[in-house]
């Protein structure tokens, strides 16, 4: 039988704005986390690639201020911040290890 995958949205607010949350299952497990940052206000008109490449400027400045400096590796999994080719959206993946 095919593997199933899930994806949950939720909206996450914050002090200066708010973060866009998708949580990846695959076979009832998390196996991922993307994090995007928003600020008030904002909505899919306001989409541009420059935004996107300022977006994840911001996501690389709030990991670097939570974590310190690049890579974010783990025993459990990772994070990244990354700006997607296929579609220029920019985001914050916290990856889960998952032993099969």
């Amino acid at each position: 039988m095919g593997e199933k995958w899930k994806m949950y949205r939720l909206h996450a607010e914050s002090e200066d704005g708010y973060f866009g949350v998708n949580l990846f299952f695959h076979n009832g497990m998390l196996h991922a986390c993307h994090l995007s940052f928003g600020t008030k206000g904002e909505s899919w008109a306001d989409f541009s690639v420059e935004n996107e490449r300022k977006r994840k400027v911001h996501h690389d400045m709030l990991l670097a201020k939570w974590l310190g400096v690049p890579p974010y590796v783990y025993s459990w999994g990772e994070i990244e911040s990354v700006l997607h080719p296929k579609d220029n959206t920019a985001s914050i993946i916290v990856k889960y290890a998952i032993s099969a």
